[in-house]
């Protein structure tokens, strides 16, 4: 049969209308050295966990030392506070990393907003709208605390002259601005796009990260229909300009996404989840390694899907851990003709040294979703979708036995993404 085509913007949406039964189962850069602002870490409080069964979304506040729920249901899809007028739609996600203030915030993709919830009193603080359009927004990094970057995915098929009204951008944010945060700015990301030939590639900006004073972006790279995919890119926007700065390719990978950074080692990993318009998406799946310890970031080396078997990795994680291991996770399979699950959902081990790996547990497919992790002790905190048996599993990789917490005892909804606030 010809594998169906699923985006990596509605895969976890396609997935849900499975069977309850088979989901049981650079280029350029300036020259000289630049000058590296030592960036201050926001400091880790508790982890959010997003449960949702894509209709209605509920947060709920774990304990990472106890692993005890600190709020079940802190906000839902039936929290609408008088002086806000959206309630939480069911597609909504969480950041990359952690924010300035420490407040949770919810990125809504059915009400195009940003939801600033206070994780203290589990009351909704602000909310704003962030288009008129499906932007389908895809992360907020915060710079500092006067400003932030929200990666827009969509394009507006019908802008105005308004430039707030296209798309394809990265918004610039005051989250601290009163009485509500506001939109100070744009940055059009249309022109960096990777390139395909006979095709129009929109850039879609994706994940983000804050090294110093430069904050680093995935793009998908996609036509709109997704027929065609372009190589992995990286566009680095200086934040005292608010400009594209520099841009680095990734030539063996595609999709990439979510990205983690090791100061010490000063390497960036990038998960990539392989391009969504080609026959087999592990091909060009993996996780890139750059290295920031010189003049320009480089491309280290690529640790690919295909060292764990025939599956893309999941790209929403990675956790690396030291030189000779990396966490990542693979995505399942179903025979959409039958919807008989073909592959399961996997969570595994990578040593990029002796270019071996070891599977941890598995899970049913597109199961197991966004991981946190968390250093000391050594601990993946995931997310599992069960939808008989929705809970999150403590790994201890130290090789203490897993425990597992149900994070929505109330409501049982099954957990989709963990995150550090």
């Amino acid at each position: 049969m010809i594998r169906p085509t699923i985006s990596r913007r509605s895969r976890r949406l396609i997935l849900f209308l499975a069977p309850a039964a088979a989901l049981a189962t650079l280029g350029c850069r300036n020259p000289e050295t630049p000058t590296m602002t030592v960036t201050t870490p926001t400091p880790l409080t508790g982890l959010a966990v997003l449960n949702s069964d894509y209709s209605t979304s509920s947060l709920s506040l774990v304990d990472p030392t106890t692993h005890l729920v600190v709020h079940d249901a802190c906000v839902d899809s039936n929290t609408v506070p008088p002086t806000l007028s959206l309630a939480l739609s069911g597609d909504v996600a969480l950041p990359s990393h952690v924010q300035a203030g420490g407040n949770v915030v919810l990125i809504d993709d059915g009400n195009n907003a940003l939801t600033w919830v206070d994780p203290q009193t589990c009351k909704i603080s602000h909310q704003i709208s962030i288009a008129t359009f499906k932007a389908f927004a895809h992360d907020v990094i915060s710079v500092s605390a006067t400003k932030a970057y929200v990666t827009r995915f969509g394009t507006n098929p019908a802008p105005t002259t308004d430039p707030m009204s296209l798309g394809d951008d990265v918004l610039i944010i005051n989250p601290s601005s009163s009485p509500e945060p506001t939109i100070i700015g744009r940055i059009d990301i249309a022109p960096f796009a990777a390139p395909v030939a006979g095709a129009t590639i929109e850039a879609r900006p994706d994940k983000g990260i804050l090294i110093g004073d430069k904050v680093y972006i995935t793009l998908a790279s996609q036509s709109s229909d997704y027929a065609a995919t372009g190589v992995g890119r990286i566009v680095e926007v200086d934040t005292t300009t608010d400009q594209v700065s520099s841009m680095i390719d990734i030539p063996a990978l595609a999709g990439c996404s979510r990205m983690e950074y090791v100061a010490a080692a000063q390497l960036l990993y990038v998960d990539c989840g392989g391009s969504s318009s080609a026959a087999d998406e592990s091909q060009t799946s993996g996780i890139a390694r750059i290295d920031f310890s010189g003049a320009a970031p480089v491309v280290k080396d690529t640790l690919p899907a295909t060292w764990l078997g025939t599956q893309p990795l999941n790209f929403s994680w990675v956790a690396p851990v030291s030189d000779t291991q990396v966490w990542t996770a693979t995505f399942g399979a179903f025979d959409f003709t039958t919807n008989a699950q073909t592959a399961p959902d996997a969570i595994w081990s990578i040593d990029p040294v002796s270019e071996t790996a070891m599977k941890s547990i598995e899970g049913g497919a597109f199961n197991l979703g966004r991981v946190a992790f968390q250093a000391t002790p050594s601990t993946l905190f995931v997310p599992d979708a069960d939808t008989a048996h929705p809970l999150v599993h403590v790994l201890d990789l130290g090789g203490a036995a897993q425990i597992d917490i149900d994070a929505n005892p109330s409501q049982h909804l099954p957990p989709r993404e963990v995150a550090w606030y």
